[in-house]
């Protein structure tokens, strides 16, 4: 188990890299094909996107308002114009020009009655979609064959065998318990050593470095920390034409922490550092069918104590 004492070293210290005031920033994902940064602003409900190629220092990002909630962002196969996101009521496809969603497959109204709400989630090898409705965020290994999801609630990254050709999750384990003063585990990006950066709101807010250890072991560990000079990280992803540039979100959410807005300078801005081993980047979606049909299965969680404690996989058909 993680402890306060702090038996790692600060690797490096991220800068103002866009001083935005997000009110939640969330979602980062980079498109290594387009060299472009995209990012939410949940509360706000506002889509960010950045050409780093034209603009590598964030002064003029475009934005475009949301049409409704979105959880995890991702990027499908063939189709730069488009983004795919579990979204309020289901998964949608997002225009990157308006905004607006085109929903593939809808939450039942049981779920919706229930309260379900999309949040972090990730795209696997396969281009099949997974999605949390409690986890906060989903990491394949490098070769696909772990899954680690990052849970807020519980302050712990848990692991699972994984099955590449039926997408089962199996052997769950925890692979790392975070002391409550370290603050709580958010967005999470896995680098080439299988090893996972993780945004640690609350607490001392920074990003921390944990290994992953050998296959099927539970015994992640700390070995190192990007220091953050704000209140609240939120997520953290690596992007870059060499995939070492590290990006980091904040928040400035007076209701969750009140005065962060009087009291932090750089709340809700975007921080930036270099990192020594390059990330993985992210697998597309699909690529979509002329016709998509709902087909999603839902993995109860065992260590949850939440009645919406599941992942989603949404199994849309690809065009072969």
């Amino acid at each position: 188990m993680a402890t306060s004492a702090r038996p790692w070293p600060s690797v490096a210290a991220a800068h103002v890299w866009a001083p935005l005031k997000l009110t939640l920033g969330e979602s980062l994902l980079f498109d290594a094909e387009h060299n472009r940064l995209f990012f939410q602003d949940i509360f706000e409900h506002q889509l960010y996107q950045v050409d780093l190629t034209d603009d590598p220092d964030c002064k003029s990002p475009s934005r475009v308002p949301l049409a409704d909630d979105l959880g995890m962002i991702a990027l499908v196969a063939g189709d730069s114009q488009h983004l795919i996101a579990s979204a309020k009521r289901g998964v949608a496809l997002v225009c990157l020009k308006t905004g607006n969603l085109q929903y593939l497959c809808r939450y039942s109204a049981v779920e919706l009655e229930s309260g379900v709400r999309a949040n972090d989630g990730c795209i696997d090898p396969r281009g099949r979609l997974w999605s949390g409705t409690h986890p906060d965020f989903i990491d394949p290994s490098t070769d696909g064959m772990d899954d680690f999801v990052t849970d807020s609630f519980h302050g712990a990254i848990y692991a699972y065998d994984y099955d590449l050709e039926n997408g089962s999750l199996s052997n769950e384990r925890v692979l790392i318990k975070f002391d409550r003063s370290l603050g709580v585990p958010d967005g999470s990006h896995i680098d080439a050593d299988d090893t996972i950066a993780v945004a640690m709101a609350f607490g001392e807010s920074n990003v921390l470095i944990v290994e992953t250890g050998d296959r099927g072991s539970n015994s992640g560990n700390i070995v190192g920390q990007l220091d953050v000079d704000a209140t609240m990280t939120t997520c953290v992803t690596y992007g870059g034409l060499d995939m070492k540039d590290m990006y980091i979100t904040t928040a400035g959410v007076e209701k969750m922490i009140p005065g962060i807005q009087k009291n932090d300078k750089n709340f809700g801005a975007v921080f930036k550092a270099r990192a020594d081993v390059a990330g993985v980047a992210r697998f597309k979606f699909g690529p979509l069918a002329p016709s998509v049909t709902r087909a999603a299965t839902y993995t109860p969680l065992k260590h949850s104590e939440y009645k919406l404690g599941a992942l989603g996989k949404a199994s849309v058909p690809s065009a072969q």
